[in-house]
């Protein structure tokens, strides 16, 4: 398995490719996965303090958190928007065993 390249950026470095995926990959994951349909699009992506961190194997995302800064969401700063690719998490019968 080839290691996974991580990636820090604020909104203004994300191209338009990259902001494409990044939002492809939140919909796949939340809306048409989890079938959890709310707004993906909320404006907090943009804020100056958010960061995007971004998991990327052969050049494709696998995993993603937004981490926003203080007073945004909560008085202290906080992780929202996590997702990983179902290719990188272990299967469903893993998190059930008592071994």
């Amino acid at each position: 398995m080839k290691q996974l390249e991580w990636k820090c950026k604020r909104f203004e470095q994300i191209d338009n490719n990259q902001l494409y995926e990044l939002i492809k990959f939140r919909v796949d994951i939340f809306v048409v996965e989890q079938h959890c349909p709310y707004s993906e699009l909320d404006e907090k992506d943009r804020i100056t303090d958010t960061r995007h961190l971004i998991a990327y194997q052969n050049s494709t995302i696998v995993a993603y958190a937004r981490l926003l800064p203080p007073g945004v969401s909560y008085p202290e700063s906080s992780i929202g928007r996590f997702a990983v690719d179902a290719s990188q998490r272990p299967p469903r019968h893993w998190l059930y065993t008592n071994e």
